[in-house]
């Protein structure tokens, strides 16, 4: 049997018997994903046995597609014929390998053995599976307070998209002066940057059957030195101890520091500042933080005294006795030289 003669046998029977719009009978609507299956399931309250059944897919511009007709034996079209899986229990079909143009409006019309003939009528809409999120920004040398970002969401595979922005776990969707989702929700503009808006930025796609997420972007606005600060582990050493000294500065990218002595010389490069302490080493100490992209520097300064502690408390008590004596004696000298001339 042909499928235009089973079709034509199951309208003649629906001309006999009248026909019922069966309320419910399939999904409205359904989703499918492109490569894999959908079960245009028919739900019956009372399961029946069939006498016949008839599939047909009705593309937008009216044309209408058999797809198997049942009677007495089942007939599938050639071009489903390894796509389909029929259920001739309940009269449900199995559409796999499914593309786009599989989407569109699928109906069934049967006749139980008893009881009225059934249609009903299912939407199906086949989308491609969300891949490859990415985003990207249009510059990453951004001057704090003076430079704006756009930030691209690109999308390999998907159809019907919806984007949502997210800064942190913090959903973007009330737009502000400075920050603004645009283009269908594909870019993510920042104007005047501060250095709060580093993110990290992530961009989530997704359609009726599949989410993708972006590998989270984080921003590195560059501002700097500020709050520039030496740190001293003491600022009295002994000589031959070790004169150690840090600097740290807030900076992006990270300042480059410079030390220089009391006479602005330059005795060291680096964070750390290191050496053996001489009596030589008192006095002061600057640290100098520059950035070498918005060319601000900044300054600190730490005083850092040496002391000779190599004495043992002996030998200071006897260096104090002998000072002691030597005031005495020459006191004494000169009480007797002013009385021998008397």
């Amino acid at each position: 049997m042909d499928l235009s003669h089973g079709y034509c046998m199951v309208a003649v029977c629906l001309a006999l018997t009248g026909r019922s719009d069966g309320v419910g009978v399939l999904p409205d609507r359904l989703s499918g994903a492109v490569g894999e299956s959908v079960m245009l399931k028919v739900d019956q309250s009372t399961p029946l046995v069939m006498a016949s059944v008839a599939w047909q897919f009705h593309l937008a511009n009216g044309t209408v597609i058999p797809i198997l007709v049942s009677v007495v034996v089942t007939t599938t079209a050639p071009e489903y014929i390894n796509r389909t899986k029929f259920d001739n229990i309940t009269g449900s079909l199995e559409l796999s390998s499914l593309t786009i143009n599989d989407t569109g409006l699928y109906k069934v019309m049967f006749i139980p053995l008893s009881g009225h003939p059934i249609n009903g009528a299912c939407n199906l809409q086949v989308h491609e599976r969300v891949s490859g999120v990415t985003v990207t920004p249009n510059t990453t040398e951004l001057l704090e307070f003076s430079s704006s970002v756009r930030i691209s969401c690109h999308v390999s595979t998907g159809t019907s998209l919806s984007y949502l922005w997210m800064n942190g776990s913090s959903e973007i969707t009330v737009p502000s002066d400075r920050v603004q989702v645009g283009d269908g929700g594909t870019t993510l503009t920042i104007l005047n940057v501060t250095r709060y808006d580093r993110g990290p930025y992530t961009c989530n796609v997704s359609n009726l059957i599949s989410t993708q997420k972006s590998a989270p972007l984080t921003l590195h606005p560059i501002y700097g030195p500020e709050s520039i600060q030496i740190y001293a582990q003491v600022d009295q050493v002994e000589i031959g101890q070790v004169l150690y000294l840090s600097c740290r500065a807030e900076s992006t990218p990270p300042a480059l520091f410079t030390w220089m002595n009391g006479m602005n010389e330059e005795i060291g490069y680096g964070a750390e500042f290191l050496k053996t302490a001489t009596l030589l080493d008192s006095g002061e100490y600057t640290c100098l933080a520059v950035n070498n992209i918005t060319k601000l520097e900044l300054r600190a300064v730490q005083s850092i005294s040496v002391t000779d502690n190599s004495l043992s408390s002996g030998a200071i008590a006897g260096i104090a006795i002998a000072v002691i004596l030597a005031v005495v004696l020459v006191g004494a000298l000169i009480y007797r030289f002013h009385t021998s001339r008397t």
